[in-house]
C-alpha cells in the first residue's frame, strides 16, 4: 500500500480504498489495489515480494468540459518518447505511438517492447505525466 501512495504521491489520509486484494500469479503474488483521492481514481498492481510497481492507472473521474482539442501547450512528440524511454532506462523499441483523446484531455499512447516484455503506456500530452505504465501479458 505504502509503494502505491508513494508513488501516486498521496498522503495515507488523502485516500479512499475501494479494493486491496493479494492475488497469486503463475510466477510471482501481486497486491491489486485501488483507491480514489477526491475525484481522481488510481489503480496499483504491486509485485507483494519486490515492491515493483508492475501496473498502474489514474482517471480523473468528475472532470468538466473537455479541454481544448487545440495542439498547444503539448510538450510534444519528441519529449514524450524520451518520457517513455526514460522509465525503463535507456532503450527499447516503441511499436506503437500516437496523440489520442482520453477522458476529455490529450495523451500520447503506445506500446513498448522493453527488455523481452510488451508495456502499454499514456502520458498527459500538457503536463507529461504518465498516467498508465502497464506489462501486457
Amino acid at each position: 500500500v505504502g509503494e502505491a501512495l508513494k508513488h501516486a504521491g498521496v498522503a495515507p489520509q488523502q485516500a479512499q480504498f475501494t479494493k486491496m486484494k493479494l492475488d497469486r500469479k503463475y510466477s510471482h503474488t501481486e497486491y491489486e489495489l485501488k483507491f480514489y483521492v477526491g475525484g481522481t481514481e488510481y489503480e496499483y498492481d504491486i509485485n507483494a515480494e519486490t515492491g515493483e510497481v508492475l501496473k498502474f492507472s489514474r482517471e480523473v473521474k468528475n472532470h468538466g468540459a473537455p479541454q481544448n482539442a487545440g495542439n498547444a501547450g503539448l510538450i510534444g512528440e519528441a519529449k514524450a518518447r524520451g518520457i517513455v524511454a526514460g522509465t525503463r532506462r535507456e532503450g527499447g523499441d516503441i511499436r506503437k505511438f500516437k496523440l489520442d483523446h482520453d477522458d476529455g484531455r490529450q495523451v500520447y499512447e503506445g506500446e513498448i517492447f522493453y527488455n523481452m516484455r510488451e508495456y502499454e503506456f499514456k502520458i498527459d500530452a500538457k503536463s507529461g505525466e504518465v498516467v498508465k505504465w502497464e506489462i501486457d501479458g
